[in-house]
């Protein structure tokens, strides 16, 4: 079915997010469908509305580039551009929803290069327009490069994207309802005709209960003479048996109540309400449930075939009287011929005045001898065409089929058949044919007596049908059928029940709905069979378990029964298995869920985006004016200077973050290797974020494993510090006392396989994006062993567990109120995971409310210069000593740090003595302590004295800025195995070193 694009999405809504997208872009948009209808319209330029189209001759080139547009919507990619007669730019992007192109999403007018403005004037004369007005009009038109064009259509591109995504989404619900619907009309029909089957049948049909009537059909009340289902009601089916006929249905019933073999139809009388006796055929199946006795009774009436066959009977009777007063007359004919035209005469009296259809057939040819008037009325042949036809002319078997018959007669072998005759019209009807040899004017004959029996024959085959259509439909239906009694046992059931209930063919008679519910779903049905036993149906959902443990979710209509007495007796039921449309429904459900969601976060995003954007351009813009003040003082216009420099600054990092995060959404991210040094980039920001901890009154450390030489590696410059310069920035933002720590170590790579793999990908990008093929072959082998782990660590506000991974999606803060409390796009993370990516890394963070936080993040170690493997720091065993460095002076050690590094040893930070003290224990690896003495929560003597207890051998150097003789004396005791003074000589230290590391 088609839709209409305004039937799948809110157009309201999405008037709504492309308003608040033109505040950011001021930008004019439109959604027009393949009819022409504008859905939702933004900001459309006045040089297009107030001039070019509301002139008839500049209109027909407006017409022109809608013309072309639509003509090469095929070709987008993503949009269609066109540069219009009028000098701007239009474009289009097609809607698709489920494989149909439904609408399409029109932007536009405006210019990739600064206008003509000639060209305007003149235009202005040609089409007669106001020049000044116009030129106005022209002056509002964007200018914008083809870059930022490319940008936004991308990210118009995904937006049309997601409209489709939406249509799709409530195109696929509408379509289900639609089945949903069909279903249910389909079940409704299929219970129609289930009743009518059974309303309508032509053979009475009743149900009782240890012998009393429970339901019975209309032609089972027809047939007895009553009027109402209720007279009937609470009677006994022997009260339906003629009282002469009565003792034998007992003595069959008791019979079959001790086992013993008795058919399941036969013959009997029965008693109308008049009191008139009729024959009928009775068939019943009886069940015997929990002691309750159930018999279901299909009755036909048989009087007519009962009168037929007295009638035959009284014709035979008949028949063999005339025999025997034939065979009188053939002995009289012998003893006295006078007496043989008499006896003939007789003979003939009978055969044309009987009412039974007679023929007198000649047994070898067939041929018919003679046929009385009955006959002659019956064939509707004259009695001369009638005794001149063979009986295979009328008889419709087959030449030696009718020999055959005629033999089998001929030797008395059998006299009684049934064939079909074909009459002068061509009807064919049933007969029922008694046939016998006699002796005819001196030859054997065959005298046949002929009944109509096709009536009774139709009856018969309708019961037949009428029972087969009943059982097909009973079987073969595919909704669960069942009758339950009063207990809620089933008593029978069909074998879509039994599927549905996930039992064996007949297994589910006899158990109880019970079994299959659990306790909540007990109440639910215990409240339904209180709602029938009131004399209600009801319809109603609940949940069985099925013997292997699998749920399912059923509707059950059911329907009251109850027995003359008017006490309930159960209910039939039809089960349907709505399983798979209640998870579609919860599908649903959760889609639109999803669905909401997203186009809630869409919307703050938005609104977000509009607060911090227009946060700096009011700065811009207020401060701009005020710079025209004449009378402003140069101290002033500093100030207002280096604000407007600053809000600049601030605007363009939002740009440049909306215009990120749409280049990772669209995949046109690209990666740029090169040699970098990463204690190079650590120092750098240490460096420039230093004075903004100092400002805040926190601590901000940096430690770096490898030296610099070490820390060379192939990788995206850029990318890398933008990573770690966002992960600092929101440390010092949520910190407000305490530390702040960052740094990295080189760690095994856990998963092999997928480094391998993700590697493998970053070889394969385009040359122009990484220069991969210009590095040294020793360093595209990216599949290394080990990785960069970098870590920020801040004491600052913690997220909640639950938040940890909303903080990496797009436009998510950890909690609403950070954007309002703190400020920021929410963007930087999400930018940040996407990098990682495509760096072949991973980040997360580990974090405690209220604690702080420590954001991780991976890259792969790909060295520029070649290490050997046995030379890495870090290894036990490996000959490379470690120190630690006790000092709360970053700069300090950063000195110390740089001085250590060139000498290749292993360096450890500690920013006072208690963490001294703390690292010791915990690391045997240590081989040296350059100690300061004035360190906060714990000195250098205290933390020296403490460590001599358990590592007495453990050089320990004093760094000290104390340099008289009587107070160098303080590092002569047992805690110090020697000093050096502030400033620290470089030669001095690298000599004491070596003394204590040879």
């Amino acid at each position: 079915m088609e839709y209409r694009l305004e039937e799948l999405i809110d157009i309201a809504q999405f008037q709504t997010i492309l308003d608040k997208l033109n505040e950011i872009y001021s930008f004019p948009s439109a959604i027009i469908d393949n009819k022409g209808n504008v859905l939702t319209a933004t900001a459309w330029q006045d040089i297009c509305t107030k001039f070019h189209r509301v002139n008839t001759k500049s209109e027909l080139e407006c017409i022109k580039s809608d013309k072309y547009i639509s003509e090469h919507l095929a070709e987008a990619n993503p949009a269609i551009s066109y540069h219009c007669p009028h000098g701007m730019v239009d474009n289009a992007i097609p809607i698709v929803i489920n494989g149909k192109h439904i609408a399409n999403f029109f932007t536009g007018q405006l210019f990739l290069d600064k206008p003509d403005l000639e060209f305007f004037k003149t235009q202005a004369k040609i089409y007669s327009f106001d020049e000044k007005s116009y030129l106005e009009a022209v002056a509002k038109v964007p200018i914008w490069t083809k870059e930022k064009l490319d940008n936004y259509l991308l990210f118009i591109k995904s937006f049309t994207e997601m409209i489709a995504g939406v249509g799709y989404k409530h195109l696929i619900e509408i379509e289900n309802l639609k089945l949903l619907e069909k279903k249910d009309k389909e079940l409704e029909e299929s219970e129609a005709k289930f009743r009518a089957i059974f309303e309508n049948s032509q053979d009475a049909i009743g149900v009782s209960r240890q012998g009393i009537n429970v339901f019975l059909n209309p032609a089972y009340i027809t047939l007895f003479g009553y009027s109402t289902h209720e007279e009937l009601s609470g009677t006994s089916i022997l009260e339906q048996i003629a009282p002469s006929a009565r003792t034998t249905i007992i003595e069959y019933i008791n019979k079959r109540a001790k086992g013993e073999y008795l058919p399941n139809r036969y013959e009997t009388i029965g008693i109308r309400k008049n009191g008139e006796e009729f024959d009928f055929e009775i068939g019943v199946d009886t069940y015997l449930m929990n002691n309750d006795k159930y018999t279901i009774a299909i009755i036909r009436d048989i009087s007519g075939k009962k009168n037929s066959i007295q009638k035959l009977k009284e014709q035979n009777e008949e028949y063999e009287a005339l025999n025997e007063e034939l065979r009188q007359t053939n002995d009289e004919l012998q003893k006295a011929k006078e007496k043989a035209e008499e006896s003939e005469a007789r003979f003939k009296n009978l055969f044309e005045r009987h009412n039974a259809i007679m023929l007198l057939i000649e047994p070898d040819s067939g041929l018919i001898i003679d046929a009385n008037k009955a006959a002659v009325e019956f064939y509707g042949y004259d009695k001369s065409k009638l005794c001149s036809m063979f009986i295979n002319e009328i008889n419709t078997l087959n030449t030696a089929q009718i020999k055959e018959e005629r033999i089998k007669a001929v030797n008395q072998n059998r006299n009684f058949f049934i064939f079909p005759h074909k009459l002068a019209n061509g009807e064919e009807r049933i007969v029922e044919v008694h046939s016998s040899p006699i002796d005819y004017h001196g030859k054997k004959i065959l005298f046949s007596i002929i009944h109509d029996i096709t009536v009774r024959k139709q009856a018969e085959e309708a019961l037949i049908k009428s029972e087969e259509r009943f059982r097909t439909l009973f079987e073969n239906v595919g909704e669960g059928i069942g009758f339950v009694n009063s207990n809620e046992e089933f008593v029978f059931a069909n074998p879509a029940a039994e599927r549905i209930f996930g039992v064996a063919t007949g297994e589910l008679a006899g158990k109880n709905l019970y079994e299959f519910l659990s306790e909540e779903q007990l109440k639910t049905v215990l409240n339904q069979t209180k709602i029938r036993m009131q004399g209600r149906n009801s319809n109603y959902e609940f949940e069985l378990t099925r013997p292997d443990g699998k749920k399912r979710n059923l509707l059950l209509t059911a329907v009251h029964q109850f027995d003359t007495n008017n006490n309930y007796i159960g209910a039939h039921g039809i089960f349907r298995d709505i399983t798979e449309r209640k998870i579609a429904e919860i599908e649903l459900f959760k889609a639109l869920e999803k669905a909401s969601e997203s186009d809630r976060l869409k919307t703050s995003f938005l609104q977000n985006m509009s607060h911090e954007i227009r946060t700096p351009m009011n700065a811009i813009i207020g401060f701009s004016k005020m710079l025209e003040k004449p009378e402003l003082s140069a101290e002033k216009r500093k100030i207002y200077t280096t604000i407007i420099n600053n809000s600049s600054t601030q605007l363009l990092s939002i740009v440049s973050d909306i215009l990120t995060i749409s280049s990772l959404e669209t995949k046109q991210e690209k990666t740029n290797i090169h040699k970098v040094c990463i204690n190079s980039i650590i120092i750098d920001l240490l460096a420039t974020l230093k004075n903004q901890a100092i400002n805040q009154n926190i601590s901000l450390y940096a430690k770096q494993q490898l030296n610099d030489l070490e820390s060379e590696i192939y990788t995206d410059k850029i990318k890398f510090t933008q990573i770690l310069n966002i992960l600092l920035t929101n440390a010092l933002k949520f910190t407000h006392k305490g530390f702040i720590e960052f740094g990295y170590t080189l760690v095994e790579t856990q998963n092999f396989e997928s480094r391998l793999q993700q590697t493998q990908n970053f070889a394969s990008l385009p040359q122009q994006t990484q220069n991969f093929a210009s590095l040294p072959q020793q360093t595209q082998n990216f599949a290394s062993l080990q990785q960069m782990k970098f870590y920020v660590k801040d004491t600052g506000i913690g997220i909640k567990p639950e938040e940890k991974n909303k903080i990496f999606e797009r436009f998510r803060h950890a909690d609403n109120s950070i954007s309002q409390k703190y400020g920021g796009t929410g963007l930087g993370l999400s930018i940040s995971k996407g990098f990682m990516e495509l760096l072949g890394g991973e980040i997360w963070v580990e974090s405690e409310p209220d604690k702080g936080s420590t954001f991780y993040f991976t890259i792969p170690y790909n060295p520029v210069n070649k290490i050997e493997k046995t030379d890495l720091p870090n290894k036990p065993g490996s000959g490379v000593k470690t120190i630690l460095v006790a000092e709360d002076g970053e700069y300090n050690y950063l000195f110390i740090e740089e001085l250590l590094l060139e000498m290749n040893y292993k360096i450890i930070h500690a920013k006072d003595g208690k963490e001294t003290v703390e690292i010791c224990k915990a690391n045997a690896e240590i081989d040296l302590i350059l100690m300061d003495i004035k360190m906060p929560i714990m000195d250098g003597h205290s933390a020296a004295k403490e460590i001599k207890e358990f590592r007495p051998n453990l050089p320990i150097i004093a760094q000290t800025a104390y340099a008289l003789e009587n107070e160098r004396k303080l590092f002569s005791g047992p805690e110090f195995d020697d000093y050096v003074t502030k400033p620290i000589d470089k030669n001095e230290l690298k000599n004491k070193v070596m003394k204590y590391l040879k």
